[in-house]
Formats: C-alpha cells, sequence, structure tokens
C-alpha cells in the first residue's frame, strides 16, 4: 500500500468520524469521534512529513555520494597522472643507463681493439661487444 492510499483512507476515516459528531457541540473534549478525528488528521500531517524528510535526507546522500564519487575519480586521476609521470621517469634514467653501458663498452672494447690490433670492422665490433656487456648484464640482474 502506497503513502497516497494509506492517506486516502485516514481520509476516509476521518469522514466516518465525522459523521458521529454533533456539528453543534464540537468542543465536547469527551466525545472519542473528536479525539480520533484529531488523531487521524496528525497522522496525515506526520505521514506528509515523513516523506519530507526522507526526500531532504535521500538528497543529502545523493550529494554526498556524488561529492564522494568526484573525490574518487580525482584520486583516481591524480594516481594515474602519477603513474605515467614515474614511468616517463623510469624511461629516461634506463636510457642514461643504456647510454652509460654503451659508452663504458665502448671505452672497455675501445682500448682491447686497439692494444690486440683485431682486424674485425670497427662498427661490427662494438655492436657485438655492446650486445654480449648487455647479454651478461641482464643475466646477473636475473640473479638478484
Amino acid at each position: 500500500m502506497t503513502d497516497n492510499e494509506i492517506i486516502a483512507g485516514l481520509k476516509d476515516l476521518i469522514k466516518d468520524r465525522e459523521s458521529f459528531i454533533d456539528k453543534e457541540d464540537k468542543s465536547d473534549k469527551d466525545n472519542i469521534f473528536i479525539r480520533d478525528k484529531e488523531v487521524l488528521e496528525k497522522a496525515i500531517v506526520v505521514l506528509l512529513e515523513k516523506d519530507k524528510e526522507i526526500e531532504k535526507y535521500k538528497k543529502i546522500l545523493a550529494n554526498n555520494l556524488a561529492s564522494n564519487l568526484n573525490e574518487s575519480i580525482k584520486a583516481k586521476n591524480k594516481a594515474e597522472n602519477d603513474l605515467e609521470d614515474l614511468n616517463e621517469g623510469w624511461k629516461i634514467e634506463i636510457e642514461k643507463k643504456d647510454k652509460i653501458i654503451i659508452l663504458m663498452a665502448r671505452w672497455i672494447f675501445d682500448k682491447d681493439y686497439t692494444e690486440n690490433s683485431l682486424l674485425i670492422h670497427r662498427d661490427d665490433y662494438y655492436s657485438n661487444c655492446i650486445k654480449q656487456v648487455i647479454k651478461y648484464f641482464e643475466s646477473k640482474s636475473k640473479q638478484f
């Protein structure tokens, strides 16, 4: 049963009680029908106020949920941006480390190249040496 149906039923009961009230003696405090009518009228007011309160709290709850959702979305977006920045930072650091490794390998193998007077073409020699150094350190890093 809906609130409107309950209110309509209460209004019917009020009309029923009014039919038992003497129109000329409405101030009779002992008349049970006058008291019933007042109680039924107050029940209607309470039901209507309850609906208003429920709607008020529904709006407050919806606003709070929306606010919390917005805060969560902002936090998620910030975390994603922070992760992207961190990822970019790591990429830059890795590129720097790779350059350092390549320069170190060239320096080491350049000495080896000149000291041993290898007959290998210099670029191929560097390329092979760098690959060997990278493989070596990759395998070492997996041991950690």
